[in-house]
């Protein structure tokens, strides 16, 4: 039987005190998310189990992750964080590689202001470490970082490496880029309309979601003609007549 997985979610508790990068007042985001939060989506799209991802810089938090993990049965592994800084904590790795569900380790390096930090001698016993206990690493950066994390790839080719949220491309810069001839957009209708709004300029050809979901497992929403119409028309051309 095969079951649908979330490969990427999170759950949190402000009150902790270990979210360094969580704004104090946000509605949505200060607030406890825990799997009763999450049980009504995950019934209603058909997902049985989780990949539980660390927020917090914290390995107090990976442990309290995996205390989630034990009480809840659609939380199917989680990632968390050690200080790679700290070659002691392959102590702390190895101890939690011995959870059932404990699978990968991902730093934040999008937080880190030293964009070379991840090729700097003193962490590179971290992704040894990893390989030797079969865990994955979670790459968690901005485009910036794609050159190093590809050296670091090539330097660890037996490392297994999932890809956080795309590298969180500047979707408004290649938006408004000459030389980009067309965008397709997928998420909430604010951000569709921030595409349109920035192609304007070069008549870019945009498709969008308008902020309407779309079921990428049903054929008839997640391939077919639609998407050859779109992948062939790249540019809109203004072809001028009369005098």
């Amino acid at each position: 039987m095969t079951i649908r997985i979330d490969a990427h979610q999170h759950y949190w508790e402000p009150r902790r005190g270990d979210y360094d990068w969580m704004p104090q007042d946000d509605p949505i985001l200060s607030r406890k998310y825990m799997p009763a939060d999450l049980a009504a989506s995950l019934t209603k799209h058909g997902i049985a189990q989780t990949v539980l991802v660390q927020a917090a810089a914290t390995v107090e938090e990976t442990e309290y992750m995996l205390g989630i993990a034990d009480a809840s049965d659609t939380v199917a592994a989680v990632v968390g964080w050690v200080d790679f800084e700290n070659p002691d904590h392959r102590n702390h790795i190895e101890r939690l590689a011995r959870h059932p569900k404990f699978k990968g380790l991902r730093p934040m390096i999008q937080d880190i202001p030293d964009v070379d930090w991840m090729l700097r001698d003193e962490v590179q016993w971290a992704y040894k470490t990893i390989v030797d206990l079969d865990l994955t690493f979670d790459a968690l950066g901005y485009s910036r970082h794609l050159d190093n994390f590809l050296t670091l790839l090539r330097r660890c080719p037996d490392m297994r490496v999932v890809i956080d949220h795309g590298m969180k491309p500047p979707i408004r810069d290649r938006a408004e880029h000459d030389e980009v001839n067309a965008l397709w957009y997928v998420g909430p209708a604010a951000g569709g309309a921030m595409v349109e709004r920035a192609s304007i300029g070069n008549l870019k050809q945009t498709w969008t979601n308008h902020g309407k979901a779309r079921n990428w497992f049903d054929p008839a929403q997640g391939e077919g003609p639609e998407f050859l119409r779109r992948a062939t028309q790249v540019k809109n051309i203004w072809v001028p007549y009369g005098e």
